[in-house]
């Protein structure tokens, strides 16, 4: 399975965002996605890839989102 990185930390602040917005916790979002909160974290810091399981979790989940992640940067690694 491909992970996805990225080119920039946009996708990382827009999931940090959209999670405070909505009032969200880390804990709620990462329970939709079968992760665990501190992936979450990690994931809002840029410090781990977003796995194409999370983003397919995302798009499921949180489809609005999904439509601000701009696809455009991510890379597969």
């Amino acid at each position: 399975m491909k992970n996805y990185s990225y080119r920039n930390r946009k996708p990382s602040v827009k999931l940090r965002k959209f999670r405070e917005e909505n009032g969200l916790t880390q804990q709620e979002i990462a329970s939709k996605l079968a992760c665990n909160r501190a992936y979450i974290s990690q994931l809002e810091k840029g410090k781990f890839p977003f796995t194409m399981n999370i983003l397919t979790g995302i798009s499921k989940e949180y489809p609005n989102l999904y439509k601000l992640l701009n696809l455009n940067d991510f890379e597969a690694i």
